[in-house]
């Protein structure tokens, strides 16, 4: 009986019923938003992962998952990275150990087979493509028949590795309009198992990603760097002020300003100056405009009001996109935060003794 266990960003360990095989992978939206895909993606794996943020590049993000299951194997990792606030890339990753004490190069080959197996039974969606691939399953087999002289006969470089086997198969996904595609990865290398330790091992990878044509080119573009954990709990300092909390907000990158945190307001609400610098920055075309809305205040009384599109909304270090908003009568009429921005996010709450709205 085959007992692979890989890991992939969908799945809670403890429940296989629940995990992401091969034919899930159409449910990967590549291109979707950081906020609106992580809060899918918890919920099918039924935990979080780990949100993690690239030094040098403020929009870069990648958010991980260990030890899950994916296609019936474990011990694998999920990496989703985020470019812009997009989806970009997902990869999975399975690697497997052979040293003198270690030895998982039949796990290995079983994970491999089992994956192999499952993209063969889903060629309805997912098409082969040999002029980019160069998988050899015979060398594969053979390294691995031969890994323990290869584990004593290979010599390590000046860089403490050597690469014993690498090969990759693409797989298109059938009449996908975003030109999505999945390439499986297969490296087998030496290496020491720590910089501080003359021990050896050789790592057998296997590496699912899953991207676009357009989007591919960010992984390798932002693989290199320092990165640091996010603190999911995203906290805003709240100013009380005659009976109201009010937050800086930046808007269409373009200036920040404070507004009303109002939890009865439908929509983000600006006043009409605020709209022209807008406007006249270039930030707001024609094509926002929603209409005209008619909105009912505390009081009874009734006004229209123009809505557009505002295309990004700034909250401490959360972006919120395309966001509803309506363009006040009155220039001395107050900024308001209201709920066509707040509902984008995933949760949120007010702390009171803090002074700080908490965005989870």
């Amino acid at each position: 009986m085959r007992n692979c266990f890989i890991i992939i960003l969908f799945l809670c360990a403890s429940n296989a019923s629940s995990q992401l095989k091969i034919s899930d992978l159409t449910r990967i939206k590549v291109g979707t938003a950081l906020l609106e895909s992580r809060n899918e993606y918890d919920k099918i794996l039924n935990t979080k992962g780990e949100l993690r943020k690239l030094d040098r590049v403020s929009s870069v993000y990648r958010y991980s998952f260990n030890n899950l299951i994916f296609n019936y194997c474990e011990n694998t990792y999920y990496e989703f990275l985020y470019v812009n606030d997009i989806l970009s890339n997902l990869e999975i990753e399975m690697e497997y150990l052979y040293s003198k004490d270690k030895y998982e190069s039949s796990k290995f080959v079983q994970s491999l087979e089992t994956i192999l197996s499952s993209i063969n039974d889903n060629n309805a969606f997912l098409k082969f493509q040999p002029k980019y691939s160069d998988l050899s399953i015979k060398k594969i087999h053979q390294k691995v028949d031969n890994i323990d002289s290869i584990f004593y006969a290979t010599k390590l470089d000046e860089t403490g590795g050597k690469n014993i086997y690498q090969g990759a198969n693409v797989y298109f996904f059938e009449s996908d309009l975003n030109h999505r595609f999945i390439t499986l990865m297969i490296d087998i290398f030496k290496r020491t198992k720590n910089t501080s330790s003359k021990e050896e091992e050789i790592g057998l990878r296997i590496v699912l990603r899953q991207t676009t044509e357009k989007l591919q080119e960010y992984h390798d573009k932002f693989l290199a760097g320092t990165w640091k954990s996010v603190d999911e709990k995203n906290s805003i300092d709240l100013t009380f002020e005659n009976g109201v909390y009010k937050l800086p907000v930046n808007l269409n990158g373009v200036m920040s300003l404070n507004f009303t945190l109002d939890l009865g307001a439908s929509d983000v609400s600006i006043s009409p100056d605020v709209f022209l610098v807008l406007y006249r920055a270039g930030t707001i075309n024609e094509s926002d405009f929603i209409g005209t809305e008619t909105y009912k205040f505390a009081d009874g009384s009734t006004a229209k009001s123009n809505v557009f599109n505002l295309k990004t909304l700034k909250i401490g270090d959360i972006e919120i996109k395309d966001v509803r908003t309506s363009i006040s009568n009155n220039l001395n009429s107050p900024l308001l935060l209201g709920q066509s921005a707040l509902k984008k996010l995933p949760s949120y709450k007010i702390d009171n003794q803090k002074n700080k709205l908490i965005i989870d």
